[in-house]
């Protein structure tokens, strides 16, 4: 189980470095542009705000995944007839919440000026997709 944990760990790890270049790369190419553009890239927002005079674009995706990891364990037994060994593997189910928000500003002509991103390699792997080409 602790092997299992350690490669699973391993891959989010190296992949979360690719979500986090892709998700950097690909956002500051907006900036200057019209925010039409990156909606037609990402999608559409789920929120438009105002908030201290400023002009705000968010997209925001949560949800729970679940997946099962095989755990294999072995055990002797020492008996009057001789040693017997064997194996048996059973499933460990993880739940992991994903999350990404993205918040974009934007002028009173919706020129894209700033923004930030912020969650974990499974909720913005599915941006960073996208800004991949």
């Amino acid at each position: 189980m602790k092997k299992i944990f350690i490669v699973l760990t391993s891959l989010f790890l190296l992949s979360s470095c690719t979500t986090t270049e892709d998700m950097n790369k690909g956002l500051a190419r907006y900036n200057g542009q019209h925010i039409h553009t990156l909606i037609m890239t990402i999608g559409y927002p789920n929120v438009q705000r105002e908030i201290a005079g400023r002009k705000l674009y968010i997209w925001d995706s949560r949800q729970n995944v679940s997946f099962s990891i095989p755990q294999t364990s072995s055990s002797t037994i020492i008996g009057p007839s001789g040693v017997y060994t064997g194996t048996s593997t059973t499933m460990s189910h993880q739940n992991i919440q994903s999350h990404c928000t993205i918040t974009v500003e934007v002028t009173s002509t919706d020129t894209i000026v700033n923004y930030e991103w912020y969650g974990n390699y499974i909720g913005c792997e599915r941006f960073a997709q996208k800004f991949r080409f």
